[in-house]
């Protein structure tokens, strides 16, 4: 059964996107929007997810110019919901079917997104321009409106979202905002890395280990870029994998005395253990890392330096690491946008490998390697 609304209040809008700055305004009004439809605030965030995903895009692949027009979606005169439509002027997706698949990306395409604006949906329709081709996915009703505001170029998106439902995101999904919880009923560690653009070489690495009652984590930044750096982070690795037992304080000076030789690294070493729910870890250089309880976001703090150049004098930190608990650790080579919407949101209802993928994905600085780290401790 379709549930049906009747809302004087509501109103559509349309706005320019042209920059960054925009997003907010857009994420405001279409929540002001959701709530006066009567949308839960559950439904109002993947709403807001879907959305955000949608703005990203046109940020990443038509120069942050588009055209966003939301407004209550219509059956027979009554709300049903609601519909928005993010019309760019991009190049087009050059490949429609293919990414609408998980994984998919191009330098020239919407990429990852696409799958899960699909299942965050109850209506999805899709046209792009490439070259003088129209493609399009799941519908043919609205190709006036693309071909009146487009004129052979870009690519339309209309997203429709019906009151009074939950979409699921499949569990082999690679985003990170499923809307069913994904507790693991253990510790969870995953990681994603990606070189810097037009390079094969990556300087960052991960490497983990989890034993019965622990685990050691660690996250590096080779100085530099390409082989040299590469190097350095391979060598790190090599050590850490014989020597993982130590300390962390003596593993840190053992990796200082062994990269000597190599053009030095950034280095963020964590210890979990299991037994007492504490999380140890030391930091040297520009490595970021966040402990996150119930939404509040702590800093773990670092000393400048350089692992095998210059050492500063060392001391670990311990902090309480109970369930639920997350960290997540991340390179420079990653901004940090990340941060306001986790503020929001509740991360514990996303599988590791979902937040890994999806800040690769969508905050990964083009000019840098990039390696994310997530630790994940949630209990049933």
């Amino acid at each position: 059964m379709i549930q049906t609304i009747h809302v004087k209040t509501a109103k559509k809008f349309s706005w320019n996107y042209q920059r960054l700055g925009d997003a907010a305004y857009i994420r405001a009004q279409v929540k002001k929007l959701c709530m006066q439809l009567g949308f839960s605030k559950f439904s109002t965030d993947e709403i807001l997810l879907a959305l955000t995903e949608m703005l990203t895009n046109v940020t990443k692949y038509a120069d942050n110019k588009a055209k966003v027009h939301v407004e209550p979606w219509y059956l027979n005169n009554n709300i049903i919901g609601i519909e928005i439509i993010v019309t760019d002027s991009g190049p087009g997706i050059q490949n429609l079917e293919e990414a609408m698949k998980d994984g998919y990306t191009t330098t020239r395409s919407l990429g990852l997104g696409l799958g899960a604006i699909k299942r965050l949906s109850d209506e999805l329709e899709i046209y792009s321009w490439t070259k003088d081709n129209l493609k399009s996915y799941g519908g043919k009703d609205r190709f006036h409106v693309f071909l009146q505001q487009q004129q052979k170029r870009g690519t339309s998106i209309i997203f429709r979202r019906r009151l009074g439902t939950r979409r699921r995101l499949s569990p082999g999904d690679s985003r990170w905002w499923p809307s069913y919880p994904r507790h693991p009923k253990k510790l969870v560690i995953l990681g994603k890395s990606r070189p810097r653009k037009g390079s094969i070489h990556n300087g960052d690495g991960m490497y983990w280990n989890e034993q019965k009652d622990s685990a050691i984590i660690a996250i590096f930044d080779g100085l530099g870029h390409g082989m040299n750096a590469k190097r350095a982070t391979e060598r790190a690795i090599e050590v850490i994998r014989k020597r993982w037992d130590l300390p962390l304080t003596t593993l840190m000076k053992v990796l200082h005395h062994q990269l000597r030789t190599t053009n030095g690294c950034q280095v963020m070493l964590v210890r979990v253990n299991k037994i007492d729910n504490t999380c140890t870890y030391l930091g040297v250089g520009n490595i970021r890392g966040y402990l996150i309880k119930r939404n509040r976001i702590k800093s773990l703090l670092t000393k400048d330096g350089i692992t095998g150049k210059i050492l500063p004098t060392l001391a670990e930190t311990t902090i309480n690491f109970a369930a639920p608990s997350l960290i997540i650790l991340h390179t420079d080579g990653i901004s940090r946008e990340w941060l306001p919407d986790a503020r929001k949101m509740n991360l514990f209802r996303f599988k590791a490998s979902d937040i890994a993928s999806d800040m690769i994905a969508l905050h990964h600085k083009a000019i840098d390697d990039g390696t994310v780290v997530v630790i994940q401790n949630v209990e049933y």
